[in-house]
């Protein structure tokens, strides 16, 4: 049982993160209580990226005291996580954020936070949420960034170490091996993206289509609060009373709100809610396909529920499927 395994890992000496009962859902959480650990009641109503870009991070702090300049980087110092019950859309969210934040300049907060984790992908037989959509989006197979596969067989979950990081997990927990092989049958997606020309959404600029539905948009970011692939951040420094002391935090941003986009002069290069909400899917497509060779978007559909205002991509992008070209300037 995943109760009995969450205590296991604890007396171990991992910090357990997994999905824990919070309101009518889920979410990931540190468990404290191995109890907690459920795997079953669905989709998580945000993934685990909380634990690899915090909310807000103190990345340094700066001094003039002692006759001296003094700056100190403030790498944090996790504990040895695991990470169980991730599907394969949090899995693709998590090699895309690894792609992002640790290829060219490395990013040393998150590689410090990463490298510490031990992560176990979940095989989706069933969709987890009826806002479903991997499927469409090429993410429908697990990646091989995890350490080992859970698979649900019913009564029990088959694991399998993938790396050796996993195989010491294993290890430690105790567990009997089998030589029992997983059935790996997968049900369809509920949703389904159709438009059929993501890396080109540029020529459909200028449709209508998105100030109808943006008009209804409030600007709260839930959306991008609610998706692994969102990596926008502010930094603020806090100076102390006499300018001697001074610390810098990172915070998540959004592309949503209006003054992530305003700058010197109090100019504002998205000032328009249709900007912003074109943006965000242009961002997760387009621009993400150009980049990355696939898009950001994993097909999640965490942030169909909580857009209070019901926005959806998916709606867009297939409504902008039955729609001619209307490009924008070059």
């Amino acid at each position: 049982e995943m109760p009995v395994f969450a205590e296991r890992l604890s007396a171990a000496g991992f910090q357990v993160v997994a999905p824990v009962p919070h309101g009518d859902g889920l979410v990931f959480n540190e468990v404290f209580d191995p109890k907690e650990a459920d795997l079953d009641l669905g989709h998580t109503y945000y993934s685990a990226k909380k634990f690899f870009i915090p909310r807000m991070q103190l990345l340094l702090d700066y001094s003039l005291e002692d006759g001296g300049r003094q700056i100190r980087q403030i790498l944090p110092k996790p504990p040895k996580r695991v990470f169980l019950g991730m599907r394969s859309c949090d899995l693709h969210g998590l090699k895309l954020s690894d792609e992002f934040m640790l290829g060219g300049v490395v990013d040393p907060y998150y590689k410090a936070l990463r490298e510490n984790a031990v992560i176990f992908g979940l095989f989706c037989k069933t969709p987890p949420s009826k806002y479903c959509h991997c499927d469409s989006l090429g993410f429908r197979d697990l990646p091989d960034n995890y350490d080992v596969l859970m698979n649900d067989e019913g009564d029990y979950y088959l694991l399998e170490a993938a790396t050796p990081k996993g195989e010491e997990v294993l290890a430690k927990s105790g567990l009997a091996e089998t030589d029992a092989a997983p059935a790996l049958r997968r049900d369809p997606c509920p949703l389904e993206i159709r438009h059929p020309d993501l890396k080109g959404l540029q020529k459909w600029w200028n449709n209508d289509v998105w100030a109808k539905e943006a008009e209804r948009c409030l600007s709260c970011g839930a959306c991008t609060l609610a998706c692994p692939t969102c990596w926008c951040f502010d930094l603020e420094d806090s100076n102390e009373v006499g300018m001697k002391k001074t610390v810098r935090i990172s915070k998540w941003d959004s592309c949503q709100f209006k003054e992530f986009g305003r700058i010197a002069g109090d100019y504002c290069f998205r000032r328009d809610r249709v900007q912003r909400v074109r943006h965000r899917i242009m961002h997760k497509f387009p621009y993400s396909i150009e980049k990355f060779g696939r898009p950001t978007c994993t097909g999640c559909g965490r942030c169909l529920p909580a857009c209070l205002v019901d926005i959806s991509h998916v709606h867009i992008l297939n409504k902008l499927a039955h729609e001619q070209p209307a490009p924008g300037p070059k």
